[in-house]
């Protein structure tokens, strides 16, 4: 996704007439780095046969919500002490296990 589709997604930095929204603490590029991190992912993704991943499996088994949970106390509580520096990629896993657990409880269809 270009700089131009996720500002569209998001909203853009100063409010305009179509778009009278504006984010004061940043929030829409918050976003669109959530976004970016979520579909860089998909490349990354160990998969099987069919496509299945563990985390198929897990949610399969009834487990996901607790595995979600579990991740996003993991990488917040991290953030900051691996390495020694403050690591955005930290925020941004817990972020997605957010998404994942939000998903999970929320969104419907399909």
């Amino acid at each position: 996704m270009d700089d131009e589709n996720i500002k569209h997604w998001v909203g853009s930095e100063e409010p305009t007439q179509s778009n009278p929204l504006s984010f004061k603490y940043k929030e829409d590029r918050a976003l669109a780095d959530f976004y970016q991190h979520i579909l860089n992912t998909y490349n990354q993704h160990y998969a099987g046969k069919n496509n299945v991943q563990v985390q198929d499996l897990i949610i399969a088994t009834g487990h996901a919500e607790s595995f979600y949970i579990g991740n996003i106390a993991k990488y917040a509580l991290r953030y900051g002490r691996k390495g020694g520096k403050r690591n955005n990629e930290d925020l941004l896993k817990a972020a997605h296990y957010l998404c994942l657990l939000y998903a999970l409880n929320h969104v419907t269809g399909d």
